[in-house]
């Protein structure tokens, strides 16, 4: 049975909104040694933390980051001081809204090239194979770029059943999320989360005495 309806019911209230932040960061120059004028061009991010939803979201000139930690996977802790203590990886492996892993042209052909001479050392291939691999790395390493690389390696056969459909290319960090981390985000942890972040182990400190 179904029940007798009454009309549309629309409740109204205020909720705790999500605090919001503007970080300015940017190098500084004296522009005149006469009056000791000091111009610096700031990059701004815009940061929106959501306590209620657990949600972070960053605009700004080093990209966008955005990902959502519920409560009940922080337990008592507030995201304000669970965002502090977070490490690189982590965060821009969640958060990250742009690719902050790169392959490294230079580190990825030394490192073939040292397979190469490892095998060949190690009796796994003979003086030939090591010299037409090493060969064809050489020409393929004129590409001077990883993707044009990898491809021309996969079109010789020795390559190709060497790699055995595996991308060879060695990572690094992108410059552009390292200049984030270090200019943008850590110090808006220490200057903003870290007040938060001390505040929850002193309040563990007084429970675990209690």
């Amino acid at each position: 049975m179904s029940g007798l309806a009454l009309g549309l019911h629309t409740t109204c209230q205020s909720v705790e909104g999500p605090k919001a932040y503007e970080v300015r960061s940017g190098d500084r120059h004296l522009q005149s040694l006469e009056d000791g004028e000091i111009r610096s061009w700031p990059d701004y991010h815009f940061i929106l933390i959501d306590e209620r939803t657990g949600h972070l979201m960053i605009e700004g000139g080093f990209g966008t980051f955005s990902y959502g930690w519920p409560a009940y996977g922080r337990g008592k802790e507030s995201l304000h001081a669970f965002l502090y203590d977070l490490h690189f990886d982590y965060f821009m492996g969640k958060a990250a809204r742009q690719p902050y892993r790169i392959a490294d042209f230079d580190a990825t052909v030394l490192s073939l090239k040292r397979e190469v001479l490892s095998d060949r050392r190690c009796r796994a291939i003979d003086d030939e194979e090591a010299r037409e691999l090493w060969d064809a790395l050489v020409e393929a390493e004129a590409d001077n770029d990883c993707d044009g690389l990898v491809r021309d390696l996969y079109r010789d056969s020795a390559w190709s059943a060497r790699l055995d459909c595996s991308d060879p290319s060695v990572m690094r960090d992108h410059p552009g999320m390292v200049r984030f981390w270090d200019e943008v985000w850590r110090p808006f942890c220490e200057d903003v989360l870290r007040p938060h972040w001390l505040a929850h182990r002193e309040q563990r400190a007084q429970e675990k005495a209690a």
